[in-house]
Protein backbone atom coordinates (compact mmCIF):
# COMPACT_ATOMS: atom_id res chain seq x y z
CA UNK A 1 0.00 0.00 0.00
CA UNK A 2 1.42 3.18 -0.33
CA UNK A 3 1.90 5.91 1.96
CA UNK A 4 0.03 9.04 2.25
CA UNK A 5 0.27 12.53 3.72
CA UNK A 6 -2.83 15.52 4.19
CA UNK A 7 -2.44 18.22 1.81
CA UNK A 8 -0.35 16.64 -0.93
CA UNK A 9 -0.67 19.46 -3.02
CA UNK A 10 1.20 21.92 -5.58
CA UNK A 11 1.66 23.47 -8.62
CA UNK A 12 3.66 22.75 -11.66
CA UNK A 13 6.69 24.64 -11.87
CA UNK A 14 8.69 22.82 -14.82
CA UNK A 15 6.41 20.97 -17.23
CA UNK A 16 7.30 17.80 -18.50
CA UNK A 17 9.43 17.75 -21.63
CA UNK A 18 7.60 16.72 -24.28
CA UNK A 19 4.33 17.94 -22.54
CA UNK A 20 2.04 15.06 -23.20
CA UNK A 21 4.98 11.80 -22.80
CA UNK A 22 7.53 13.36 -20.73
CA UNK A 23 8.62 11.63 -17.53
CA UNK A 24 9.69 14.18 -15.42
CA UNK A 25 8.21 17.45 -14.11
CA UNK A 26 9.18 19.85 -11.42
CA UNK A 27 6.56 21.04 -8.66
CA UNK A 28 6.76 25.17 -6.72
CA UNK A 29 10.13 25.64 -4.91
CA UNK A 30 9.98 24.13 -1.53
CA UNK A 31 6.90 21.75 -1.92
CA UNK A 32 8.43 18.03 -2.02
CA UNK A 33 8.29 18.10 1.04
CA UNK A 34 4.63 17.67 0.68
CA UNK A 35 4.31 14.88 -0.93
CA UNK A 36 4.78 11.21 1.27
CA UNK A 37 7.77 8.84 0.06
CA UNK A 38 7.29 7.59 -3.63
CA UNK A 39 5.97 5.38 -4.90
CA UNK A 40 2.30 7.43 -4.76
CA UNK A 41 -0.12 8.52 -7.36
CA UNK A 42 -0.77 11.54 -8.39
CA UNK A 43 -3.67 13.61 -10.45
CA UNK A 44 -2.89 16.44 -12.12
CA UNK A 45 -5.16 19.15 -14.05
CA UNK A 46 -5.71 22.60 -15.41
CA UNK A 47 -5.69 25.69 -13.01
CA UNK A 48 -8.69 27.58 -12.17
CA UNK A 49 -10.64 23.90 -12.81
CA UNK A 50 -11.50 20.57 -10.73
CA UNK A 51 -10.35 17.36 -11.80
CA UNK A 52 -12.65 15.84 -14.16
CA UNK A 53 -12.66 12.56 -16.60
CA UNK A 54 -11.86 15.19 -19.24
CA UNK A 55 -9.22 17.65 -18.29
CA UNK A 56 -7.13 15.45 -15.71
CA UNK A 57 -4.30 13.00 -15.63
CA UNK A 58 -3.30 10.31 -12.66
CA UNK A 59 0.15 9.51 -13.25
CA UNK A 60 2.19 7.66 -10.67
CA UNK A 61 5.54 9.11 -8.90
CA UNK A 62 8.20 6.72 -9.07
CA UNK A 63 10.74 8.91 -7.55
CA UNK A 64 10.85 12.12 -5.87
CA UNK A 65 14.34 14.30 -5.59
CA UNK A 66 13.89 17.82 -3.81
CA UNK A 67 10.74 19.18 -6.04
CA UNK A 68 11.60 16.85 -8.88
CA UNK A 69 9.23 13.90 -9.60
CA UNK A 70 9.35 11.11 -12.05
CA UNK A 71 6.16 9.85 -13.05
CA UNK A 72 4.41 7.22 -15.31
CA UNK A 73 2.58 8.50 -17.35
CA UNK A 74 -1.48 7.50 -17.99
CA UNK A 75 -2.29 5.60 -14.96
CA UNK A 76 -5.59 3.76 -13.62
CA UNK A 77 -7.44 4.35 -17.30
CA UNK A 78 -6.64 8.03 -17.45
CA UNK A 79 -5.36 9.54 -20.75
CA UNK A 80 -2.21 11.86 -20.87
CA UNK A 81 -2.74 15.39 -21.14
CA UNK A 82 -0.23 18.53 -22.15
CA UNK A 83 1.08 19.47 -18.84
CA UNK A 84 1.68 22.98 -18.78
CA UNK A 85 3.11 25.59 -16.01
CA UNK A 86 0.83 26.49 -13.59
CA UNK A 87 -1.12 22.91 -13.54
CA UNK A 88 -2.49 21.58 -10.01
CA UNK A 89 -1.21 18.64 -9.01
CA UNK A 90 -2.05 16.75 -5.72
CA UNK A 91 -1.76 12.96 -4.33
CA UNK A 92 -5.42 12.78 -4.19
CA UNK A 93 -7.85 9.88 -3.24
CA UNK A 94 -8.43 7.39 -6.30
CA UNK A 95 -9.25 3.96 -7.43
CA UNK A 96 -6.21 2.58 -6.36
CA UNK A 97 -5.83 3.92 -3.25
CA UNK A 98 -9.78 2.63 -2.10
CA UNK A 99 -8.72 -0.63 -4.04
CA UNK A 100 -5.42 -0.89 -2.03
CA UNK A 101 -7.21 -0.31 1.41
CA UNK A 102 -9.88 -3.02 0.46
CA UNK A 103 -7.32 -5.66 -0.17
CA UNK A 104 -5.31 -4.37 2.44
CA UNK A 105 -5.88 -7.20 4.94
CA UNK A 106 -8.12 -10.18 3.69
CA UNK A 107 -9.07 -12.71 5.75
CA UNK A 108 -8.40 -16.63 4.67
CA UNK A 109 -9.74 -18.40 7.36
CA UNK A 110 -7.43 -21.63 8.24
CA UNK A 111 -4.27 -21.97 6.43
CA UNK A 112 -4.08 -24.47 3.60
CA UNK A 113 -1.10 -24.77 1.39
CA UNK A 114 -1.28 -22.54 -1.23
CA UNK A 115 -0.21 -19.27 -2.35
CA UNK A 116 -0.46 -15.62 0.06
CA UNK A 117 -0.41 -12.11 -0.67
CA UNK A 118 0.52 -9.16 1.56
CA UNK A 119 -2.20 -8.68 3.77
CA UNK A 120 -4.10 -12.27 4.02
CA UNK A 121 -4.78 -13.36 7.52
CA UNK A 122 -4.92 -17.06 8.53
CA UNK A 123 -5.45 -19.31 11.21
CA UNK A 124 -2.61 -21.12 11.99
CA UNK A 125 -2.46 -23.50 15.23
CA UNK A 126 -4.35 -21.64 17.11
CA UNK A 127 -3.05 -18.13 16.39
CA UNK A 128 -3.73 -14.84 13.89
CA UNK A 129 -0.62 -14.25 11.15
CA UNK A 130 -0.52 -11.95 8.40
CA UNK A 131 1.59 -12.41 5.54
CA UNK A 132 3.73 -9.28 4.61
CA UNK A 133 5.00 -10.61 1.10
CA UNK A 134 3.28 -11.55 -1.78
CA UNK A 135 3.57 -14.91 -3.45
CA UNK A 136 4.50 -16.76 -0.16
CA UNK A 137 3.35 -20.09 -0.26
CA UNK A 138 5.75 -21.26 3.64
CA UNK A 139 4.14 -22.45 6.24
CA UNK A 140 2.75 -19.04 8.38
CA UNK A 141 4.99 -20.18 11.27
CA UNK A 142 7.29 -17.56 10.82
CA UNK A 143 5.16 -14.58 9.26
CA UNK A 144 4.11 -11.80 11.77
CA UNK A 145 1.30 -12.71 14.81
CA UNK A 146 -1.68 -10.72 14.11
CA UNK A 147 -2.65 -10.76 17.73
CA UNK A 148 -0.84 -12.61 20.16
CA UNK A 149 -3.96 -14.07 22.20
CA UNK A 150 -5.11 -17.46 20.55
CA UNK A 151 -8.14 -17.46 18.35
CA UNK A 152 -10.90 -20.24 18.97
CA UNK A 153 -11.91 -21.84 15.95
CA UNK A 154 -15.43 -22.68 15.55
CA UNK A 155 -14.66 -26.03 14.52
CA UNK A 156 -13.78 -26.95 17.89
CA UNK A 157 -17.23 -27.06 18.97
CA UNK A 158 -18.99 -30.49 17.58
CA UNK A 159 -22.61 -30.58 19.53
CA UNK A 160 -25.11 -27.86 21.24
CA UNK A 161 -23.81 -27.84 24.85
CA UNK A 162 -20.02 -28.60 24.27
CA UNK A 163 -18.03 -26.31 26.57
CA UNK A 164 -14.74 -24.69 26.17
CA UNK A 165 -12.60 -25.49 29.46
CA UNK A 166 -8.87 -24.81 30.35
CA UNK A 167 -7.18 -27.68 30.35
CA UNK A 168 -3.59 -26.27 31.42
CA UNK A 169 -2.07 -22.97 31.41
CA UNK A 170 -2.46 -21.01 28.18
CA UNK A 171 -4.53 -23.87 26.92
CA UNK A 172 -7.87 -24.51 25.84
CA UNK A 173 -9.83 -27.91 25.40
CA UNK A 174 -13.50 -28.85 24.40
CA UNK A 175 -15.50 -30.62 27.57
CA UNK A 176 -18.44 -32.40 25.23
CA UNK A 177 -22.02 -31.87 26.25
CA UNK A 178 -23.21 -34.04 29.31
CA UNK A 179 -26.32 -36.60 29.39
CA UNK A 180 -29.69 -35.35 30.79
CA UNK A 181 -29.48 -35.31 34.63
CA UNK A 182 -25.90 -34.68 34.61
CA UNK A 183 -24.01 -31.95 36.53
CA UNK A 184 -21.02 -30.19 35.69
CA UNK A 185 -18.52 -30.68 39.06
CA UNK A 186 -14.94 -30.96 39.60
CA UNK A 187 -12.77 -34.20 39.02
CA UNK A 188 -9.29 -34.99 40.03
CA UNK A 189 -7.97 -35.40 36.86
CA UNK A 190 -7.18 -32.49 33.89
CA UNK A 191 -9.04 -30.53 33.12
CA UNK A 192 -10.48 -30.96 36.49
CA UNK A 193 -14.15 -30.40 35.24
CA UNK A 194 -16.76 -33.19 34.18
CA UNK A 195 -20.03 -34.46 34.09
CA UNK A 196 -21.06 -36.68 36.77
CA UNK A 197 -24.68 -38.03 37.56
CA UNK A 198 -25.47 -36.68 41.34
CA UNK A 199 -26.33 -38.91 43.83
CA UNK A 200 -30.08 -39.05 45.27
CA UNK A 201 -30.30 -37.62 48.63
CA UNK A 202 -32.18 -40.33 50.51
CA UNK A 203 -35.94 -39.74 50.93
CA UNK A 204 -38.19 -39.76 53.99
CA UNK A 205 -40.15 -42.47 55.06
CA UNK A 206 -43.45 -42.06 53.42
CA UNK A 207 -42.14 -39.46 50.64
CA UNK A 208 -44.03 -40.24 47.52
CA UNK A 209 -41.96 -41.41 44.86
CA UNK A 210 -44.49 -42.04 42.28
CA UNK A 211 -47.97 -41.60 41.30
CA UNK A 212 -50.14 -43.18 38.27
CA UNK A 213 -53.77 -43.05 38.32
CA UNK A 214 -56.90 -44.19 35.82
CA UNK A 215 -59.93 -41.74 35.39
CA UNK A 216 -62.16 -44.18 33.43
CA UNK A 217 -63.27 -47.94 34.03
CA UNK A 218 -61.07 -50.65 32.01
CA UNK A 219 -62.33 -53.44 30.20
CA UNK A 220 -63.40 -56.53 31.62
CA UNK A 221 -60.87 -58.89 32.65
CA UNK A 222 -61.20 -61.99 31.07
CA UNK A 223 -57.51 -63.15 30.64
CA UNK A 224 -57.49 -66.33 32.67
CA UNK A 225 -53.79 -67.12 32.75
CA UNK A 226 -50.63 -65.34 34.89
CA UNK A 227 -49.15 -65.24 31.29
CA UNK A 228 -52.26 -63.65 29.74
CA UNK A 229 -52.63 -61.25 32.11
CA UNK A 230 -53.57 -57.81 31.28
CA UNK A 231 -51.91 -54.31 32.11
CA UNK A 232 -54.35 -52.42 34.52
CA UNK A 233 -52.07 -49.52 35.33
CA UNK A 234 -48.57 -48.23 35.15
CA UNK A 235 -46.71 -46.14 36.67
CA UNK A 236 -43.57 -43.78 35.46
CA UNK A 237 -39.80 -44.42 34.94
CA UNK A 238 -38.26 -42.99 38.45
CA UNK A 239 -34.34 -43.27 39.66
CA UNK A 240 -34.30 -44.62 42.78
CA UNK A 241 -31.34 -44.90 45.29
CA UNK A 242 -31.58 -48.41 46.34
CA UNK A 243 -33.84 -48.33 49.77
CA UNK A 244 -36.36 -50.01 50.48
CA UNK A 245 -40.31 -48.96 49.06
CA UNK A 246 -43.76 -49.57 49.05
CA UNK A 247 -45.85 -49.93 46.47
CA UNK A 248 -49.84 -49.69 46.75
CA UNK A 249 -52.76 -50.15 44.23
CA UNK A 250 -56.03 -49.04 45.34
CA UNK A 251 -59.28 -49.44 43.21
CA UNK A 252 -62.48 -48.15 44.61
CA UNK A 253 -64.68 -51.03 42.96
CA UNK A 254 -64.79 -54.26 41.51
CA UNK A 255 -67.25 -56.55 41.05
CA UNK A 256 -68.68 -59.62 38.92
CA UNK A 257 -70.59 -62.58 38.73
CA UNK A 258 -70.44 -65.04 42.23
CA UNK A 259 -67.51 -66.50 42.96
CA UNK A 260 -65.40 -64.97 40.54
CA UNK A 261 -62.03 -63.73 41.88
CA UNK A 262 -59.55 -61.20 40.43
CA UNK A 263 -55.66 -62.08 40.91
CA UNK A 264 -53.44 -59.06 40.81
CA UNK A 265 -50.01 -58.90 39.91
CA UNK A 266 -47.69 -56.50 40.97
CA UNK A 267 -44.35 -55.72 38.99
CA UNK A 268 -41.08 -53.89 39.22
CA UNK A 269 -40.35 -54.22 35.36
CA UNK A 270 -41.11 -57.36 34.20
CA UNK A 271 -40.18 -58.90 37.58
CA UNK A 272 -42.96 -59.84 39.42
CA UNK A 273 -43.05 -58.59 43.52
CA UNK A 274 -46.20 -60.03 44.40
CA UNK A 275 -49.21 -61.36 44.46
CA UNK A 276 -53.10 -59.97 45.64
CA UNK A 277 -56.84 -61.74 45.05
CA UNK A 278 -59.51 -60.06 45.16
CA UNK A 279 -63.15 -62.44 45.81
CA UNK A 280 -66.44 -61.55 44.66
CA UNK A 281 -69.06 -63.75 46.82
CA UNK A 282 -72.13 -62.33 45.27
CA UNK A 283 -73.32 -60.88 42.56
CA UNK A 284 -74.25 -57.33 42.62
CA UNK A 285 -71.69 -56.43 45.21
CA UNK A 286 -69.14 -54.44 45.02
CA UNK A 287 -65.37 -54.62 46.88
CA UNK A 288 -62.86 -52.31 47.23
CA UNK A 289 -59.53 -53.03 46.18
CA UNK A 290 -56.52 -51.93 48.60
CA UNK A 291 -53.20 -54.20 48.05
CA UNK A 292 -49.98 -53.32 48.62
CA UNK A 293 -46.54 -54.84 49.16
CA UNK A 294 -42.60 -53.59 49.69
CA UNK A 295 -39.74 -53.67 47.61
CA UNK A 296 -36.24 -52.97 47.47
CA UNK A 297 -35.23 -51.84 44.10
CA UNK A 298 -31.91 -52.16 42.99
CA UNK A 299 -30.21 -48.23 42.36
CA UNK A 300 -31.20 -46.78 39.34
CA UNK A 301 -34.52 -45.99 37.27
CA UNK A 302 -37.52 -48.30 37.20
CA UNK A 303 -41.84 -48.96 36.62
CA UNK A 304 -43.83 -50.15 38.32
CA UNK A 305 -47.29 -51.57 37.60
CA UNK A 306 -49.97 -53.80 37.75
CA UNK A 307 -51.85 -56.41 35.88
CA UNK A 308 -54.54 -59.05 36.43
CA UNK A 309 -56.40 -62.09 35.74
CA UNK A 310 -59.55 -63.98 36.42
CA UNK A 311 -59.53 -66.64 38.34
CA UNK A 312 -62.81 -68.54 37.91
CA UNK A 313 -66.88 -67.54 37.45
CA UNK A 314 -67.73 -64.42 35.28
CA UNK A 315 -65.28 -61.69 33.95
CA UNK A 316 -64.25 -58.86 36.80
CA UNK A 317 -64.28 -55.62 36.23
CA UNK A 318 -62.40 -52.72 37.94
CA UNK A 319 -64.10 -49.53 38.69
CA UNK A 320 -62.32 -46.30 38.17
CA UNK A 321 -63.88 -42.36 37.42
CA UNK A 322 -62.42 -39.10 37.58
CA UNK A 323 -63.75 -38.48 40.95
CA UNK A 324 -65.98 -35.57 42.37
CA UNK A 325 -69.38 -34.90 42.77
CA UNK A 326 -71.46 -37.92 41.60
CA UNK A 327 -68.84 -39.47 39.85
CA UNK A 328 -66.21 -42.79 41.27
CA UNK A 329 -62.82 -42.01 42.44
CA UNK A 330 -59.70 -42.87 40.37
CA UNK A 331 -57.91 -46.04 40.55
CA UNK A 332 -54.29 -45.44 41.31
CA UNK A 333 -51.21 -47.29 42.44
CA UNK A 334 -48.42 -45.24 44.62
CA UNK A 335 -45.11 -45.61 45.14
CA UNK A 336 -43.62 -44.28 48.81
CA UNK A 337 -40.27 -44.14 50.51
CA UNK A 338 -40.71 -47.20 53.25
Amino acid sequence: MDAHKNFAYSTVATPPSPAASGTSLGVAAGDGVAFPAPPFNVTIWPASAIPVRSNAEVARCTGLATDTMTITRAQEGSSARAIVAGDQIAATVTDKMVSDLDDALIYKGDWAAGSYNDGDIVVYNGQLYICTQDGITAAPAGWPVLNPVSYIQQSIIDAAGDLLVGSADNVIAKLPVGTLGQVLTRVSTAPFVGWQTPAIAPAAPGTQLDYAQITAQPAAVTASTEATAVAIITGNLVTYDGTRVKIEFYAPGLDATANANLNIVLLRDSTVIGYGQAAVSATGFYYTIDAFTFDTPPAGAHTYSVSAFRGGGGNPIIHAGPGGSGNVLPAYLRVTKA
